[in-house]
Parts: structure tokens; sequence; C-alpha cells
């Protein structure tokens, strides 16, 4: 097996492994939205984090 193959095969793997992640994500998000629109989920009381909050927010200047 030459050295472009073996590279390719490692690749292959790896976009079929990020592939399989990507469609398990995608399933989470449907029932996650189904639960939620169904009433299987509370989401009235939850609240974003703010994009401008960050780990060194709480420390003295």
């Amino acid at each position: 097996m030459s050295f472009i193959e073996k590279k390719s095969e490692k690749i292959n793997r790896a976009i079929a492994t990020i592939e399989k992640e990507i469609k398990l994500i995608q399933e989470y998000r449907t029932t996650l939205i189904y639960e939620t629109v169904t009433g299987k989920i509370d989401v009235r009381k939850y609240r974003p984090p703010s994009k401008f909050t960050n780990a060194n927010s709480n420390k003295p200047k």
C-alpha cells in the first residue's frame, strides 16, 4: 500500500466518522424540536447565555 493510499484511507475514515456525527446531531436536533413542540420538554424559563459572557468576566480588575 502506497503512502498516498494510506493517507487517503485515513482521511476517508475521518470523513466517515464526521458524517456519522453530523447525522447523530441532526437526529438529536429533530428529537429536541419534536419534544419541545409536543410539550415533553418545558423551555418557558430557558434563557440563552449572553454571547458577550466569558470566563474572565468574574475576575477582579
